[in-house]
Parts: structure tokens; sequence; C-alpha cells
């Protein structure tokens, strides 16, 4: 436990989420998804989970690339996502993760800024364990986010979709986009759990 003490001083952890919503790539990001910020780098909730506990980790500011993130973004994402694996595994019963970053268009990554899936495992989840790396390159998290404008900088509200075509069948199951009340009451479980370790 107090390793993670150690982190969280080291990273600035703020204790209120101060911004009403966050900008991920062209999308938004409401502060009710979110569940810890700091001085670099912020976690959310994840609208389209592939298993319990999937969330995601991206930087303050908007880097694109892995080599785009500066010396104090490396350290600062690399050790909340040290720690979340810690809270994640507490909250979801589990030691095990699938962690991964999708640097560029080629590797899977759907949004243009810099994130890290922290996914809890547990034995069975997926009958072919690879099959969750080919979902990851499947899944568009974008689907009912508001999105932000290139040329006014407007929010431009996404509606949600019941996507029918073959690129969205997953290998082993499909996931739906959950609700702002279900993906808040998630934030706010692991938000409060890591509340009770800052004090």
């Amino acid at each position: 436990m107090e390793k993670y003490k150690k982190i969280l001083e080291r990273i600035l952890v703020n204790k209120n989420i101060p911004c009403k919503r966050y900008e991920f790539g062209s999308y938004e990001i409401d502060k009710r998804e979110i569940f810890i910020t700091t001085s670099h780098s912020y976690g959310f909730v994840n609208n389209k989970p592939l298993l319990p506990g999937h969330i995601l980790l991206t930087t303050q500011k908007k880097k694109k690339k892995y080599n785009d993130l500066d010396m104090d973004e490396i350290i600062d994402i690399h050790l909340l996502s040290n720690f979340m694996c810690y809270v994640m595994g507490q909250l979801f019963n589990t030691d095990n993760f699938s962690i991964a970053i999708q640097d560029g268009e080629y590797a899977g990554q759907t949004v243009d800024q810099l994130h890290i899936h922290i996914i809890p495992r547990i034995k069975g989840d997926y009958k072919n364990n690879d099959n969750i790396y080919k979902d990851l390159n499947k899944i568009d998290w974008g689907y009912g986010r508001n999105i932000i404008c290139n040329s006014c900088n407007s929010s431009i509200h996404v509606n949600l979709q019941n996507i029918h075509d073959d690129n969205f069948k997953l290998e082993e199951f499909n996931c739906s986009i959950r609700s702002m009340e279900e993906m808040e009451k998630e934030a706010t479980m692991i938000k409060s759990f890591i509340d009770n370790i800052i004090l």
C-alpha cells in the first residue's frame, strides 16, 4: 500500500475533477465518467467495455502518438497505469490484466489521442485469449459521444446507433453501449476506492 501512496504523491492526484468535460481526440468525456485526474493524465470508464472493469487512461494534453509524450507525461501515465492495475485488481478480484497501447492507425488506434487500455482478466473470460486483441481493433469507442467540430470548436452530439454491419461483430461475444448512469456509477465506485487510499 505504501508504494501506491507514493505513486499518488508523485503524480499529483487532484481530489476533485476540475473540468466539466475533457477532450479525448475529437470526443468529449463527461466529468461523470472520470475517476482520477493527475497533473498530466486522467482515467475514465469505457462506454463500451470488452470485459467488466475495462478502463482507459490518457493524457491531459492532446498527444496522438506514444513518442509525442514528454518525459513527465511518460512517467505520469505509466505510474498511473501501475496504480490503476492495483485499484482494478482489488475491485474486480484479479491480478491479471491486458494492458494495451494501440500506437497509430495500423496498430488499431481509432481515437487520435494516445491512451492505455487496462482490462482486468479472469480465467476463461475469452476462450481464445488472443481474440481480445482482435476485439480491441474492432470497437469504435465514439458511438454515443459528443464530438468537437474541428472548424468551429463546437460540441456536436453523435447519437447512439444499433450497428448491424459485419465490422462490429466481436470474436466471442458482443457488448453494448452503456448509459451515462451506469458509467457514472462505476466511475464513482472507482473514485471512492482511490479516495480511501489517499486518506
